[in-house]
């Protein structure tokens, strides 16, 4: 999954890793292997996240 964020302000590490708790995520055929999220944004440096279901 690839996050883009054009705002002024960059999410914290916090709601970053609320990714990782949405249930959506967790259904379908990902299920069975990891996956990334990649974030974009204009006021920090790009963040990936491995989310393990």
């Amino acid at each position: 999954m690839i996050l883009l964020d054009y705002s002024k302000a960059a999410l914290t590490s916090a709601e970053l890793k609320g990714y990782r708790a949405l249930p959506s995520l967790g259904k379908g055929n990902h299920a069975k292997s990891s996956f990334s999220v990649a974030y974009y944004s204009l006021a920090c440096d790009p963040v990936r996240l491995n989310v393990k279901v």
